[in-house]
């Protein structure tokens, strides 16, 4: 433990060459078969399943993985579930959503109560509910793989920065 003052400490960490805080971060996807695990979801995004056109009627629906799975497929036995690799929540819609919530409503995390908390998020809710456009998804299996190309040429590099 140290008696440096919060401002020394801050002085310290301005002057520090690493700003850790300034920087996003970055797991590099291990699995060697990444792509193909994360393109089924890329092509349902693009209205595709299997290398055929999703039908009218068909739905695409993105949950976070705590969904009970087995209470699903009780219900609903054509449902198919389709997982995205490890470390691909970036390209989880109702991640991307999660992230909104958290940027939009949950920081400062300074609620007074749990029911406090609880209305600020129905307040956006229902403010989102009314604002909120579909997500534009552009980005394809081809981009995925060209971004994973120009990964796998720069991790070596990276690694030796970090």
């Amino acid at each position: 433990m140290t008696e440096a003052s919060p401002t020394t400490i801050a002085r310290w960490l301005a002057q520090d060459a690493l700003k850790p805080w300034q920087h996003r971060s970055w797991i590099f996807p291990r699995d060697p078969d990444f792509l193909g695990r994360a393109a089924p979801v890329l092509d349902l995004y693009a209205g595709r399943f299997e290398g055929r056109l999703l039908h009218p009627g068909d739905l695409v629906i993105c949950a976070d993985e705590k969904a009970s799975i087995k209470r699903l497929q009780g219900r609903w036995p054509n449902l198919v579930l389709v997982h995205l690799p490890v470390h691909a929540s970036w390209l989880n819609q109702a991640e991307i959503y999660f992230s909104i919530i958290q940027r939009k409503v949950l920081e400062p995390n300074d609620f007074e109560s749990l029911a406090a908390l609880a209305r600020a998020l129905s307040r956006f809710e229902h403010h989102y509910n009314a604002v909120a456009r579909p997500f534009d998804w552009s980005f394809t299996t081809a981009d995925l793989a060209a971004l994973l190309e120009r990964l796998s040429a720069r991790e070596p590099q990276l690694r030796l920065a970090a």
